[in-house]
């Protein structure tokens, strides 16, 4: 099983492309509630997952951050395609080049 770290500002975007990679259950729009209620506790630090028969998005959530920090693991061809995937939205949010492992 693969580890691929990026730092995104927006996961909602991707993770129903995920989901289907990872064969996991997603229903659109759980991350922004978990972000929201995150929030509205004011947690220092809370980690949610999306969870799938190939493999897993953990996303780091931080208080006073924007841009959160998130693990994929995944095997095989799920591991690659994710890696591409993530990568491909990290870019159109505008992300460096330079800034961020390329998969």
């Amino acid at each position: 099983m693969g580890s691929y770290e990026i730092c995104l500002a927006d996961y909602e975007s991707v993770l129903p492309a995920l989901a289907k990679l990872l064969n996991a259950n997603y229903d659109v729009g759980a991350f922004l509630k978990a972000e929201e209620r995150f929030h509205e506790q004011r947690q220092l630090l809370s980690v949610w997952q999306l969870s799938g028969e190939y493999g897993r998005l953990s996303v780091r959530l931080e208080e006073h951050e924007g841009y959160y920090f998130s693990t994929f693991e995944a095997s095989d061809q799920a591991f690659e395609e994710g890696k591409s995937l993530l990568w491909q939205t990290y870019l159109q949010q505008g992300g460096n080049r330079n800034a961020q492992e390329r998969p």
